[in-house]
């Protein structure tokens, strides 16, 4: 096959598709060094209890700044580091995959299949990391029910079931042109679409439900609960967004198909290395918040008692290790 079977519209898509990945690869680089110093001090650095800079602290409060991390200090940090340079890295090989596309030299059929598999694994990893930090959130907001973990479990798996099953219809179709354009509609794209929208609205509703219920209650107004809402909400409006525009795409079909999962992917490893440090970043902001208990614990986890009272109930849950606590007398 030579060049000259391609039409004018597979120049111009090639040449828009390079310019979106330039573009997607630059806004990852770019938050990324935006972010460098909270990367720094919130994922390599050590997890203290307190802010040594607190200067409301009593003389004798301990401040622990043990470098020992517990487990699930060790998940986030594990789970930042693959969106942050997984994504850049990503994003990276899709450029010089758009490049070569871009050089109208026809592509042969088996790479153009790897790179239809690469795209699946890819984004269904992402998806399901990023959807694995709200969930655990949800599950802690729910007070850790094996119902709620089994439901969110469930919702997992049926997402990556619709994703195997939508490849099976999709790559071995012939429906490829000779630079790995679709010259007809990825039905089987709809299927996995379907499923991450349903998983995205369902971690959402859960998580409105929790702040109906505590909106006149002392946790409704936690700030680590407020920023779990804030995050939740602000990445369903995203990933939602683009979602409905690979939906669309599936169902219409045009060549621009390669453009969404650029940007999906940028959007996934920011949003989620964003929650990642806000999270990381609580301990300090409470830091100057009153107690009037005796013993402080920060944590990253919420723990919510309904029938606490306002005077008795904790903000966070204590943290897996005494090195985590803050104790006055």
């Amino acid at each position: 096959m030579s060049s000259s079977e391609l039409t004018v519209d597979d120049f111009w898509v090639s040449r828009v598709t390079s310019f979106n990945a330039c573009v997607a690869l630059v806004l990852v680089l770019w938050d990324w060094v935006v972010n460098f110093d909270d990367e720094v001090s919130l994922i390599w650095g050590t997890q203290v209890a307190l802010s040594s800079s607190n200067q409301n602290a009593p003389t004798d409060t301990v401040i622990s700044s043990s470098p020992r991390r517990t487990p699930r200090q060790a998940l986030y940090k594990s789970s930042y580091l693959f969106l942050r340079y997984g994504g850049i890295g990503f994003q990276i090989f899709n450029f010089l995959f758009a490049l070569r596309m871009e050089t109208h030299v026809p592509i042969d059929i088996t790479h153009c299949k790897l790179w239809l598999v690469y795209q699946g694994i890819v984004c269904q990893t992402m998806t399901t990391l990023v959807e694995g930090l709200l969930m655990l959130r949800v599950y802690l907001l729910w007070k850790r029910s094996l119902k709620i973990a089994g439901a969110l479990f469930l919702l997992i798996v049926l997402e990556v079931s619709c994703m195997v099953f939508g490849a099976k219809m999709v790559i071995p179709d012939q429906g490829l042109n000779q630079l790995c354009f679709f010259k007809k509609p990825p039905i089987g794209a709809i299927f996995f679409v379907t499923a991450s929208i349903v998983t995205q609205t369902t971690i959402v509703a859960l998580l409105l439900i929790k702040r109906r219920a505590g909106r006149h209650k002392r946790w409704g107004k936690a700030p680590l609960y407020l920023l779990v809402m804030r995050d939740a909400t602000l990445i369903f409006l995203v990933i939602f967004s683009l979602l409905l525009m690979g939906l669309i795409y599936a169902i219409v079909g045009n060549g621009y198909g390669d453009i969404i999962f650029y940007w999906t992917l940028s959007v996934l490893s920011i949003c989620g290395c964003k929650t990642i440090t806000n999270t990381q970043r609580m301990p300090d902001t409470m830091a100057g918040s009153s107690r009037t208990t005796d013993t402080i614990h920060v944590s990253t986890d919420i723990w919510i008692e309904e029938d606490d009272s306002p005077s008795e109930l904790p903000t966070v849950m204590p943290p897996l290790n005494v090195d985590d606590a803050v104790t006055t007398p």
